[in-house]
């Protein structure tokens, strides 16, 4: 499961992951999801209402599954990546990855 950590410090706190990627080092503490006030959401496209494509992992699914339902949760993108609807085969039933409250674009 996606484990959320609090990061006080950018230079101090953050460390090279996976593919150079930086991301917080072990000893940053795990945040619960009940204390969290704000989610900033990332995702390959979304819709002006807020549905969003994820990258296929589930990682950020089952985190957002997890949060309080009236947690605000933002998704950032380029104007390239909103799209009035997700294109969907004729027989599936599969639905967006979740529903984002407000979705910016740099438009």
């Amino acid at each position: 499961m996606l484990e959320l950590r609090e990061v006080k410090n950018l230079r101090g706190d953050l460390v090279a992951g996976v593919w150079g990627i930086r991301e917080p080092a072990e000893r940053c503490p795990i945040v619960p999801l009940t204390s969290v006030e704000f989610l900033l959401v990332p995702g390959v496209a979304f819709t002006a209402t807020g549905e969003r494509l994820g990258y296929g992992g589930g990682f950020y699914d089952r985190l957002l599954s997890g949060l309080n339902a009236k947690t605000p949760r933002v998704a950032a993108a380029f104007a390239l990546q909103v799209s009035n609807q997700f294109p969907r085969a004729r027989r599936s039933t599969r639905s967006p990855d979740s529903d984002e409250r407000w979705v910016m674009s740099d438009e």
